[in-house]
C-alpha cells in the first residue's frame, strides 16, 4: 500500500486486525457451529508432515474356545489381530479478499475500518464452515452434484445445466465439470433451486451427459473421507483398505439399500440389532428433513387429538424411533439414514483454522486478479475418520417423494 495512509490504513495495521480479532473469532465460531467437533471430538495426536496412523484391536480376537467339559484340554491363548490403517489430512481453505478502494475511503478510523473488514470476514469463515460442514457427509471425491442430462444453450453464450441438487452450489462458484472428453471449468451465474439449474456463461456449450460429475475447481479427489465413503460404502477402498478384498470385513459397515421405497420401522429395527451384535453402541440417528417427514407421515393416520377444543392440543411430539431422536442435517445426502456410534468416529487436524502465513509471514498479498485488492487465506487441515466402520450403518436411496 502507499504512503499516504493513515498509520491504522497500513497493511500492518489491517493484518493486526485480522491476527487478534479474526483468528480467535475462527476457533470459537467452529467450536459453536461444527457440529463433528462437538460431537465427535477433535485432537491433532501422531500427526507429521500431514500424515498419521490409527492403530485399534478390531479385526477378531482368537480367543473364543471355552472349557467344555470336566478335565478338558485348557484353551490355546489366542493373538488378537490388530488392524490399522494410515491418514493424509487435506486442506480446506477460504480467500478473504481486502478491496484498497474501500481501506482508502474509510476516513473516519480504525473502528470503521474494522466495521467493513469484519463483513468480509463473516463470509469468509461461512464459507469455510459450509465447505467443512459439507466434506462431513461426503465421499472424498469433491462432488457437488451430478449433472441430470445434457447442458442446453439460454441464448447466445449464456448456458443451463440441470443437476440432481443444487444444495452445494452457489452464485459465483467455480466449478469442473467432468465428463469422458476431460474437464470444463465454469463459473455460475445464476441458480434456479425450484428446478435444480444452474446458469454460466461459456463461448461454446460444454458436452455433458447425466451423471457427470460437478466439483469445485481443481478440488477432485482432493477432500477428507466422510459418511458416504467411511459408512455409505462397503465397496470402496477407504485409507488404504481394499473392503472387496477377504479379510477386510472388519472394515465394512452396514448398508441397506431401500432402492427408491419407503423408510419403515423394521428397517430401522434390522440394522440397529444387527449394529448391536457388532458392539456398536448406538449414539445419533442421522438423516435429512425429508426423510424425518417420510417417516413421521406413516403415523399421521393414526394421529389422535387429545383435547381439539382447548388450547393445548396434543398428538405426537417430536419424531423418534425407540426414543432415539432424528438428528437432522441438510447436508446429509438426500434419502440417507445414518445410524452412528460416535465413539468410533474424529476429526484428526494438525490444529485450528488458522491465516495461511504467505512471504514473509505475511497474511496479505496482492490478488492477481487485475483489482487493487489484496488476498488472505484462512485454512484448515483435518481428516474425518472412522477406525470402525462396522458398527455403523446407513440406509441409501430412501423415497421421499410423498413429502416432497
Amino acid at each position: 500500500m502507499g504512503n499516504y495512509e493513515a498509520s491504522w490504513q497500513t497493511g500492518t495495521a489491517i493484518e493486526g486486525l485480522m491476527k487478534t480479532q479474526f483468528e480467535p473469532d475462527i476457533k470459537k465460531y467452529f467450536e459453536n457451529e461444527f457440529w463433528a467437533w462437538k460431537t465427535f471430538g477433535k485432537d491433532s495426536k501422531g500427526i507429521l508432515m500431514g500424515k498419521g496412523r490409527i492403530t485399534n484391536k478390531n479385526k477378531k480376537n482368537e480367543s473364543y474356545k471355552t472349557l467344555a467339559a470336566y478335565n478338558s484340554p485348557l484353551p490355546t491363548s489366542g493373538q488378537p489381530s490388530f488392524g490399522g490403517f494410515e491418514f493424509e489430512t487435506k486442506r480446506s481453505v477460504s480467500a478473504m479478499k481486502v478491496y484498497y478502494d474501500l481501506v482508502e475511503a474509510t476516513s473516519e478510523g480504525a473502528e470503521s475500518l474494522a466495521s467493513y473488514l469484519s463483513t468480509q470476514w463473516n463470509d469468509t469463515k461461512e464459507t469455510l464452515l459450509f465447505h467443512v460442514n459439507r466434506q462431513v457427509y461426503g465421499d472424498h471425491t469433491g462432488k457437488l452434484c451430478k449433472c441430470a442430462a445434457a447442458a442446453e444453450t439460454v441464448a447466445g453464450t449464456t448456458h443451463k445445466q440441470k443437476v440432481d441438487t443444487t444444495k452445494f452450489l452457489r452464485i459465483g462458484m467455480d466449478i469442473d465439470i467432468h465428463n469422458v472428453g476431460g474437464t470444463r471449468s465454469v463459473v455460475i451465474s445464476a441458480i434456479d433451486e425450484d428446478i435444480n439449474y444452474f446458469y454460466f456463461t461459456a463461448e461454446d456449450l460444454p458436452t455433458t451427459v447425466a451423471n457427470d460429475v460437478i466439483t469445485l475447481d481443481g478440488q477432485k479427489d482432493a477432500e477428507v473421507e466422510g459418511f458416504m465413503s467411511l459408512v455409505g460404502s462397503k465397496t470402496n477402498t477407504v485409507f488404504g483398505i481394499d473392503r472387496t478384498a477377504v479379510g477386510n470385513e472388519w472394515f465394512k459397515p452396514l448398508i441397506y439399500d431401500k432402492a427408491t421405497k419407503a423408510l419403515t420401522y423394521n428397517d430401522y429395527k434390522k440394522a440397529t440389532d444387527t449394529m448391536k451384535a457388532r458392539s456398536g453402541k448406538f449414539t445419533h440417528l442421522i438423516t435429512t428433513p425429508e426423510v424425518r417427514r417420510a417417516y413421521a407421515a406413516i403415523f399421521l393416520p393414526d394421529m389422535r387429538w387429545n383435547n381439539p377444543g382447548g388450547a393445548l392440543p396434543t398428538g405426537y411430539g417430536s419424531v423418534t424411533i425407540d426414543g432415539q431422536e432424528f438428528n437432522v442435517d441438510h447436508y446429509c445426502p438426500d434419502g440417507t439414514l445414518f445410524g452412528v456410534d460416535k465413539a468410533t468416529f474424529k476429526v484428526k487436524h494438525t490444529g485450528e483454522p488458522h491465516w495461511m502465513k504467505l512471504k514473509d509471514s505475511a497474511i496479505l498479498e496482492r490478488s492477481t486478479d487485475g483489482t487493487a485488492s489484496y488476498d488472505a487465506y484462512m485454512t484448515y487441515r483435518w481428516q474425518f475418520i472412522c477406525d470402525e466402520p462396522r458398527k455403523n450403518f446407513a440406509i441409501l436411496n430412501i423415497d421421499t417423494s410423498a413429502v416432497a
